[in-house]
């Protein structure tokens, strides 16, 4: 017995569009520099999975899921530091030198 690959169909190369959930994660991820992380993917699916959920889904599976995204986040965001805004980073190397010189 033979197995058949099913072809992707035509149109499927194009972007999808990212639910409320998964943006934010999205956003907050690539803030902390971590969104090209293992963990950051975690992230992503569980939020994806959030976003996709429908009438079948269980509130006590959605609390799961929840649950578990937010101990995703806590990893993935696990010693990171917020990536600075470059005229937040010259402030700071202003007011260190400004310190530096107080001494």
């Amino acid at each position: 017995m033979a197995f058949e690959l099913a072809s992707v169909p035509p149109g499927e190369d194009r972007p999808r569009r990212l639910g409320p959930l998964e943006q934010q994660a999205q956003a907050e991820l690539e803030s902390f520099g971590r969104a090209d992380t293992l963990a950051g993917g975690v992230v992503l699916a569980l939020a994806r999975r959030l976003d996709q959920a429908g009438p079948m889904d269980t509130g006590s599976g959605f609390a799961a899921l929840a649950k578990e995204l937010r101990a995703a986040m806590t990893v993935a965001l696990a010693g990171a530091e917020q990536e600075a805004d470059p005229i937040d980073q010259v402030r700071k190397q202003r007011e260190q030198k400004q310190r530096g010189r107080a001494r």
